[in-house]
């Protein structure tokens, strides 16, 4: 699907908010330091890639009845695919890729507050 590219007012918005997200960045490493904690046995399982394959198809089961996705959803699949992944460099790109949903998400929140 091709949209049009973003205004500068959109930019702008959205540079806002990702500064909104470094700040608390900021704020999580006074209260805790760097964290260097363990990934979790769960990622890349083959429980966590059953999760993503039962989520996709009722994701298409409701696309088929021409409902359109909700932010929920997304930020759902978004969430199952890092669970999901096993390469290391793929689990970086997904976690980029929740990180982008998310400050899409509060876009959303403030646009339509």
């Amino acid at each position: 699907m091709k949209h049009e590219p973003m205004t500068a007012e959109q930019r702008l918005v959205m540079k806002q908010v990702v500064l909104q997200v470094a700040e608390e960045r900021y704020r999580q490493h006074e209260l805790w330091g760097e964290q260097d904690l363990a990934i979790g046995a769960d990622f890349g399982s083959e429980s966590a890639k059953a999760k993503l394959a039962r989520f996709r198809q009722k994701v298409k089961f409701r696309e088929a009845k021409g409902q359109d996705p909700t932010w929920h959803e997304i930020i759902t699949e978004e969430t199952l695919e890092v669970r999901a992944e096993t390469d290391r460099a793929k689990l970086k790109t997904e976690a980029i890729q929740v990180a982008a949903v998310m400050v899409q998400f509060v876009e959303f929140l403030d646009r339509t507050a």
